[in-house]
């Protein structure tokens, strides 16, 4: 048994330790002479006093701890008062006084049980027995009663206080007091003594008694001031103690026990000042004490120890005068001693290389290299018997060398060095060599393993690589198995071999993997390329288990499992750190009995649970030897399992392996905000708030076991923020700046060294949003934004609409300016036609025509000039012109053509409005250019008609066409050029430009069916 110690080194406030207590997160609190202290297996964090803070602790030193039904801390003082450990702040609340009878009884006190309503039982020396109800204030008091009357007063008033309450089913008490037993019935009030004998006030009692447990209905156990263990049986009221010292209460101290703790249902823990710890059996009534070597830094002086405490996962603590001492699950579970050679050829270095039980004769078998030889340890005296090898005369190396041996199903052991081979005779224990067993041509070979088959057959395997059988009754060794029926070959170097449940040998040479079948003699390798390009690097182990799996440690990989599936088909599968299996260099594997494997890494030992692929890490805290490079596995031939280090062994205990496997429990320990401190542990309702000005904030965060914790491995995640787990490795905070407001939640996990994660534990984070961030300023800078946009906006949208006016008016005048114009050079352009017209009648001496032309001429004026002093005309008006112009033009040409204007009758022309003479010019051309140079027939068709938003006009004439009518005019004026059709196009423009509609006239030319001009047709729109 193995015990740890937490001292000052390790972050106590001081070693003295006064009490310990565990609390409902599994914190361990260790009250000392300096100090109050909680616990978290990694971490230490002290508590004291300090005169500024009136909520720090009340005194240092004196402290008794006490958990309640909620799990919550309580703390009593011998120099007086009571405080409550409050984990929302981790400060103390105070009770200083209480009054009775005028004094305040919390002087000196010991909290001794509260109960669910929280009511508080206190006492100390003097005090009796008292109940105090914080919510009423109400207290109650009893002394205890028989006291001897011959003891004086200080004696009568230490007597007077209880040590423990124990509570009953019943709710009845049971108290532990120096003045002995009671039985205290706490609704009346009452209290029953039980007395032990007659005490003798001149002699130390054995019924001082400082601890009481259960013993289930039966009766009660005690620890006892120089009485040690006491049992009380309710059935007859009787004492029986039990001493483990001789020393006579007279004499001096002895049999000091403190406490007493269940270490199993047989067995009690006992927690002594002259003894330390000891161990007491219940059905044998004995007991067994700790040696002090075993305790750290007692080798002279064992300590006190004055408490014991379970904790879940078969841990145990104990308060000592030192320090704390930790007993942890595994610390037994690997108990090396040395091979204690008197001679070795390489001091305690030596190997030891195989190892097995015979309980038959009493005895087990090492093999050692560098040792001496073969060694039998006899079970029952203890001592070692030595059995050296020879060593082959032509060797340099004189090191003896045995490598392995086994027993065959006859009983008879075979032992190989490495040159000879050797029949040991188990009951005289004598070694007597195997003469020539190799056959010819191999005599030189050199042993390496020899192996057993689940048929019991003997298999050899040599150093130069040969596998071969060996046959017990002849003592003879069989030709090198080196190839099959097919002549195929396996490497000649065969490193290990095994066999799986159909008895085939599996065979592993440099980097390949090959299985023999003895049915068919025949070798089939079974790695790919793929896989030997990491088994190249260096094959470790290679084993079967007990399901017949082929199991094969790789260096820097793994493990690669070989199997078969319901096909019989091979199947291989890799296990490591992918799997959570921590490979750290891998070096030897090997299994044990029950198939499980074992490997040595760099800094620990794992073990693989084949059955349920679970996996436990041992290193050198949990008992393992420190040198895990050199541990070898050795496996029995009774079922018994061995591990070795460098003359080390010890005898591994397989069933102690089933230990349950616990998650570290996570907490919250405080968080930070600009490196301040701002609260205590998290618990489940609390809320972090952060300010929106406190741009960096960290949370501290551990776990509670008591175990070793430097393997453990943390993850953080905050919601909202983070989208996957950080893994910080053992770092224990996690820091966060610049977050954005809002809610978030903030998680942490742990996994052990086995790679279980805990439970999450987690605690919302409300990170204050800026005013300037918040919806409702958001919604109101938009709003604004966009009012001022939009103002923006409409004062553009004004200074554009005030340009445009100025544009549209300027563009107006302009225009009326332009079409003042274009009518006033519109106007001369007719009038000088007409007056030419006349001039040619008056030539002629044609009074009569003349006349008639110049009445319908000044008639014809006066309408244009009333119309060229609007910009728009009604249609009648126009078209009564037109008329008259087509009547003027038809008398000047003395009717050589025909003429008709024709109107839909839907139209009403006196509410259309056009500008004037826009049509004019169109049958000025007509008739000019077309009619006129025609011989007879002439006709001019003029009709006008409703449009989509515009008014249509078709001008149509029968006369020679546009091109034959260019060629006359080529020859007649070459040099003139119309102007009456480019002023009205340019008119037709800007009258639609004003009304933003489009205006626009066709010319086309028409062909008879012979393909030859026979007039044209312009078809105008006017907008409307």
């Amino acid at each position: 048994m193995k015990f740890e110690l937490l001292d000052q080194k390790d972050g106590l406030s001081n070693h003295a330790l006064t009490h310990i207590a565990i609390d409902s997160s599994g914190f361990i609190w260790i009250a000392t002479q300096d100090g109050l202290n909680r616990y978290d297996g990694n971490n230490v964090k002290v508590f004291r006093h300090s005169d500024s803070d009136s909520t720090s602790l009340l005194y240092d030193n004196g402290q008794r701890l006490y958990v309640d039904p909620n799990g919550k801390i309580w703390i009593s003082y011998y120099s007086g008062g009571i405080s409550l450990y409050k984990e929302d702040c981790q400060c103390f609340q105070h009770f200083k006084y209480i009054d009775y009878n005028g004094k305040n009884i919390l002087k000196s006190v010991n909290i001794l049980y509260i109960s669910k309503s929280g009511e508080l039982w206190f006492s100390n020396w003097g005090l009796g027995l008292n109940s105090y109800q914080p919510s009423t204030g109400k207290l109650r008091h009893i002394d205890l009663t028989d006291i001897h009357p011959k003891y004086s007063s200080d004696f009568a008033f230490n007597y007077n206080g209880v040590n423990t309450i124990y509570v009953a089913d019943t709710g009845n008490f049971w108290l532990a007091t120096m003045n002995g037993l009671y039985h205290f019935d706490p609704v009346r009030f009452t209290l029953t003594y039980k007395r032990m004998g007659n005490p003798n006030p001149n002699e130390i009692r054995y019924d001082c008694f400082n601890h009481i447990i259960p013993d289930g209905q039966d009766g009660l156990w005690m620890s006892a001031w120089g009485g040690g263990i006491c049992h009380f049986k309710f059935q007859d009221e009787s004492f029986k103690t039990y001493l483990f010292s001789s020393v006579k209460p007279l004499e001096g101290y002895g049999n000091i026990a403190y406490y007493i703790s269940y270490k199993s249902e047989k067995e009690l823990w006992l927690a002594s000042e002259d003894r330390s710890i000891g161990v007491f059996n219940i059905k044998s009534k004995t007991f067994e004490f700790i040696q002090n070597h075993q305790i750290p830094e007692s080798e002279d002086t064992p300590p006190g120890i004055f408490q014991v405490k379970n904790i879940p996962g078969n841990t145990t603590i104990f308060g000592s005068t030192i320090g704390l001492l930790v007993n942890y699950p595994y610390s037994s579970l690997f108990n090396f001693k040395y091979l204690d050679l008197k001679k070795s050829q390489n001091f305690k270095n030596f190997i030891i290389t195989k190892i097995t039980a015979d309980s038959l004769n009493h005895a087990v078998y090492f093999a050692t290299e560098a040792g001496a030889g073969l060694i039998v340890k006899d079970t029952r005296s203890g001592k070692l018997s030595s059995h050296a090898v020879e060593i082959r005369p032509s060797k340099k190396d004189k090191i003896t060398k045995v490598f392995d041996f086994t027993i065959d199903p006859n009983g008879t052991m075979w032992v190989l060095s490495e040159d000879y081979m050797y029949e040991f005779d188990r009951v005289k224990r004598k070694l007597i060599r195997v003469p020539e067993p190799w056959p010819k041509g191999e005599e030189d070979s050199n042993f390496k393993s020899i192996h057993k088959d689940r048929n019991g057959e003997l298999w050899m395997t040599s150093i130069q690589g040969g596998l071969h059988s060996f046959n017990p009754r002849t003592k003879k060794i069989s030709d090198r198995i080196n190839s099959d029926k097919n002549g195929n070959s396996y490497p000649k170097f065969a490193e290990r071999i095994c066999f799986d449940l159909k008895n085939r040998i599996w065979i592993q040479s440099d980097k390949e993997i090959w299985y023999y079948d003895r049915n068919e003699n025949s070798f089939t390798p079974t790695l790919s390329s793929e896989q030997m390009n990491y088994t190249q690097k260096g094959i470790r182990g290679f084993i079967a288990d007990s399901f017949g799996n082929i199991w094969v440690a790789v260096r820097q990989k793994g493990l690669l499992k070989i199997s078969y599936n319901e096909k019989a088909q091979l199947e291989f599968e890799w296990k490591g750190e992918s799997d959570g299996i921590n490979f750290n260099k891998l070096f030897v594997m090997d299994s044990d009995p029950e198939g499980n494997i074992w490997a040595s890494c760099l800094t620990h030992i794992l073990y693989l649970n084949t059955t349920t692929n679970d996996y436990r890490i041992f290193d050198h805290e949990m008992g393992m030897h420190r040198n895990t490079i050199r541990t070898v596995f050795l496996k029995g031939e009774e079922s018994d399992f061995y591990i070795s280090s460098y003359g080390t062994y010890c005898e591994v205990n397989l069933k102690k392996l089933e230990l349950p496997l616990s998650s570290p429990k996570v907490y919250i320990d405080k968080y930070n905000v600009l490196n301040e401190k701002r609260t205590g542990i998290i618990g489940e309702n609390s809320i972090v708030q952060i300010a929106h000005n406190e741009i960096f904030f960290s949370f501290d965060f551990g776990c509670v076991n008591i175990t070793n914790q430097s393997n453990y491995q943390f993850a953080y995640k905050l919601e909202g923020w983070d989208k996957d787990w950080v893994k910080c490795g053992s770092r224990r905070f996690a820091n966060f700046t610049n977050l954005d407001g809002g809610k978030y939640t903030f998680k942490v996990r742990a996994s052990n060294r086995e790679g279980i994660w805990s439970e999450e534990v987690s605690v919302p984070v409300i990170i204050e949003t800026p005013f300037y961030k918040k919806y409702w300023f958001l919604v109101l800078l938009i709003f604004a934004l966009a009012t001022l946009i939009y103002g923006l906006y409409k004062f553009r949208i004004s200074q554009i609409e005030r340009t445009e006016q100025i544009k549209t008016e300027f563009n107006r005048q302009l225009s009326e300016t332009r079409l003042q114009a274009l009518r006033a050079q519109m106007n001369p352009h007719f009038i000088f036609n007409c007056l030419n017209s006349i001039n040619r009648y008056i030539i002629k001496s044609d009074i009569k025509t003349s006349s008639l032309y110049l009445t319908r001429f000044a008639k014809l004026i006066r309408l244009i000039l009333d119309n060229s002093e609007h910009k728009t005309v009604k249609l009648s008006n126009e078209v009564e012109a037109l008329k008259l112009y087509i009547d003027m033009e038809s008398l000047r040409f003395d009717h050589k053509f025909s003429f008709e204007v024709t109107m839909d009758p839907n139209l009403e022309s006196d509410q259309i409005e056009i500008p004037p003479l826009l049509i004019q010019p169109f049958v000025e051309n007509a008739i000019w250019h077309g009619l006129l140079h025609k011989d007879s027939g002439g006709h001019l068709s003029v009709k006008i008609s409703q449009g989509h938003e515009n008014l249509i006009c078709e001008v149509t004439d029968n006369g020679i066409g546009r091109k034959k009518a260019m060629e006359y005019k080529s020859q007649t004026s070459p040099t003139r050029s119309s102007i009456g059709m480019k002023l009205t196009e340019e008119r037709l423009n800007i009258t639609a430009t004003e009304i933003d509609k489009i205006g626009s006239f066709k010319i086309i030319d028409l062909e008879d069916k012979n393909g030859k001009a026979c007039g044209t047709k312009v078809i105008i729109k006017i907008p409307l």
